[in-house]
């Protein structure tokens, strides 16, 4: 009930000034000709005296001239209170038709596309409900099995290439720490479409280096554990984003995730600040610019 008192105080306000201003606005312009008129005529009865004392008029035809003027000056007299009269008579309730209609609109568009009624929510709150949605957003695996109608397809390799990666696959098991297998894993996994096996080859190549592993095979990983899962950062990417992050703070893919992260999360003023000055500061080529 307080909500309500409020606007409809404003709004009787503006209602008020509104009315006033258009009133005030349609008496000045109907006014205006009417009293310019009249003060012409006064000029000109004042001049005609001036004539008549240096003698250029005689008092016949000075007679005349002020008959004529008065009689125009009279009838601008009359037609300026006319145009007083209509504008009181017809200005207001055209004017109040308008406002009445328009602070209706309002009122009815609110009702309709607002939310009355709704409790105050104040920042702090919102800011910690946005945190907790945060923490609670799906695990990689459920992004993925989300995301996987929507990628492109897996492809049928030929025989020869499905052998070879069969055999990849095989040796592998037998060596699952050896880099260069997984590498090559990671990669062809991708172009055949199986972006899932992909993603966990590229892990177990990052746990493979371990302390050590570069910092493109890291960036690698996030990229595809984003792609994944349908452009979407997890949990687990968010903590692979963390680590590029705490080593590498001027990456550029880091950077864009991070931005993409914050957006995710509901929280575009902390997105647009990291990818304003990543825009400032990249190259015209770098792959994470429109």
């Amino acid at each position: 009930m307080l909500f309500w008192l409020a606007p409809a105080l404003i709004a009787l306000a503006v209602a008020l000034v509104l009315l006033r201003a258009l009133n005030a606005r349609r008496g000045e312009t109907g006014l205006t000709a009417g009293a310019s008129d009249m003060a012409v005529y006064r000029d000109q009865l004042k001049e005609v005296d001036r004539d008549l004392a240096r003698g250029t008029l005689t008092d016949a035809e000075a007679e005349a001239v002020r008959i004529e003027v008065s009689r125009r000056l009279l009838d601008a007299d009359r037609r300026t209170a006319r145009a007083s009269d209509t504008s009181e008579g017809r200005v207001w309730p055209a004017a109040a038709v308008v406002v009445m209609a328009l602070l209706a609109g309002s009122f009815l568009i609110y009702a309709r596309v607002g939310a009355p009624g709704v409790a105050d929510l104040p920042m702090t709150e919102r800011l910690t409900d946005l945190d907790t949605a945060a923490r609670a957003r799906p695990s990689q695996p459920e992004a993925e099995a989300r995301a996987r109608p929507f990628l492109p397809p897996a492809t049928e390799p030929d025989a020869r290439f499905t052998e070879l990666m069969d055999r990849l696959r095989t040796a592998l098991r037998e060596r699952p720490n050896d880099i260069r297998g997984l590498s090559l894993l990671a990669e062809n996994e991708a172009r055949l479409g199986n972006f899932t096996a992909a993603r966990e080859a590229q892990q177990k190549l990052v746990a493979a280096y371990g302390d050590d592993v570069p910092l493109n095979e890291r960036v690698a990983l996030l990229d595809l554990m984003v792609f994944t899962a349908g452009g979407f950062v997890s949990p687990e990417a968010e903590a692979v984003l963390g680590g590029i992050l705490k080593s590498h703070p001027g990456n550029g893919a880091a950077q864009y995730y991070a931005g993409l992260l914050f957006a995710q999360s509901g929280r575009p003023d902390r997105a647009f600040p990291v990818w304003r000055r990543l825009l400032e500061t990249s190259p015209p080529d770098a792959p994470w610019l429109p």
